[in-house]
C-alpha cells in the first residue's frame, strides 16, 4: 500500500459504498448427463463503488450498446474471466452481475481492483 493509503478507502469515506455481494468460481462440476456445471463459494459481503461504464468506453471496449454494463471497484483481489474458466459473480441493486473483465488492477499496488461487469440477463 502506498505511503498516502489506500486510494478507494480513502474514496469510501467520501461516497457513500455499496454493498456487494461476492461469490468466487470455485470450479466445474459434470452432471449426469456430462454437462459442466459451474460452482460457486458462499458468498462474500464487501464494501465498494458501483459506476456507471461512460458511452465512449461501450465504443473502445466494443462493448454492445443494448447491454447493461457497470465499473466495480472493490477493495480485494478480484480477477476477471480471462484469467479463469467461468465468470465470478457480484450481487447488488437487487441484481446479478458476471465479471466480464478488468478494468484496473491496483491491488498489488494499493489494495484494489475495477472490474467490468455486465448484467447477469445479459451476459453471452
Amino acid at each position: 500500500m502506498t505511503a498516502m493509503g489506500n486510494l478507494l478507502k480513502l474514496a469510501l469515506g467520501v461516497i457513500p459504498p455499496v454493498k456487494i455481494s461476492y461469490s468466487k468460481f470455485m470450479g466445474n462440476v459434470v452432471s449426469e448427463v456430462g454437462v459442466k456445471i459451474p460452482t460457486y463459494s458462499q458468498p462474500l459481503e464487501i464494501n465498494g463503488s458501483v459506476q456507471r461504464v461512460k458511452t465512449d468506453v461501450y465504443e473502445a471496449l466494443g462493448l454492445k450498446m443494448e447491454k447493461n454494463y457497470k465499473a466495480v471497484f472493490v477493495p480485494a483481489d478480484i480477477v476477471g474471466i480471462n484469467y479463469q474458466q467461468s465468470p465470478d459473480k457480484f450481487s447488488f441493486y437487487g441484481k446479478d452481475w458476471i465479471v466480464c473483465g478488468d478494468l484496473a488492477n491496483w491491488y498489488q499496488y494499493d489494495g484494489w481492483n475495477v472490474l467490468l461487469v455486465v448484467a447477469e440477463r445479459d451476459y453471452q
